[in-house]
């Protein structure tokens, strides 16, 4: 199986970008930042980064899972909201999924590419600011019987960059392969959702120090792990 390659280039946050529709994912670039008038996220170049040795040897697609929206504090710690206003510990999560993907089992191959592209709603959240994104997955198909394959664990794309306050963004997200294996999984439990007070954290989350308002590179990108980060399975689960 051929897997195409993406440009690995991103825009700026603060480069005007216009609108698109997301039915044609062909203008994302690094797979986000393509404003779009309804938010979705394309799984079908998941597995792009992987040597044709290891792609190879996948036989799961992904088929479903959530999008974690965060920013890095002074401090280092996983926030969500806004800086001194509403900011918070823990990243926020929205689910991505379509209901067959968590019903069918199995899931038929001939609605693979169906089950792949997800619209998603920001569920109200407009904290203003860039935010690093991460798609995680959730459910898998298994290539062959196509049987529904549940996680942990949960294998987490490259961070990618958006401003939830400025509408509607694609995504189309990619793991990272290291030595190893995926570069960004996670095996354990996270913490459930968690109740918050409005308003700011007294002692945490006052000032935004990553991602900035500049360009930040693949590699830069490639570091951030959410779970690998204090707070960072502190969830707070929105739904539309």
């Amino acid at each position: 199986m051929t897997i195409p390659t993406l440009p690995r280039v991103l825009l700026s946050a603060a480069v005007a970008i216009p609108l698109l529709a997301c039915e044609d994912p062909k203008g994302l670039v690094d797979g986000l930042l393509t404003l779009c008038d309804e938010s979705t996220v394309y799984l079908s170049q998941w597995w792009s980064d992987a040597p044709a040795d290891r792609a190879a040897q996948i036989t799961i697609d992904p088929v479903g899972g959530w999008i974690f929206l965060y920013w890095i504090d002074t401090e280092g710690l996983v926030c969500h909201g806004e800086p001194g206003v509403s900011g918070w510990p823990g990243p926020v999560v929205i689910p991505a999924s379509d209901p067959r993907a968590t019903t069918l089992d199995p899931i038929p191959e001939d609605i693979l590419a169906e089950l792949q592209e997800i619209p998603f709603g920001l569920a109200g959240y407009q904290a203003p600011g860039p935010h690093l994104v991460q798609f995680a997955t959730g459910t898998y198909r298994a290539r062959g019987t196509g049987a529904r394959v549940n996680a942990p664990p949960y294998d987490f794309g490259v961070a990618a960059v958006a401003e939830p306050q400025r509408g509607s963004f694609c995504l189309q997200p990619w793991v990272d392969y290291t030595e190893t294996g995926v570069g960004c999984s996670f095996g354990g439990y996270f913490l459930p959702n968690m109740e918050r007070p409005d308003g700011q954290h007294p002692n945490e989350c006052l000032h935004r120090a990553t991602p900035g308002t500049g360009v930040m590179s693949t590699d830069q990108r490639r570091q951030f792990c959410v779970t690998d980060l204090p707070r960072g399975t502190q969830l707070h689960e929105l739904r539309d």
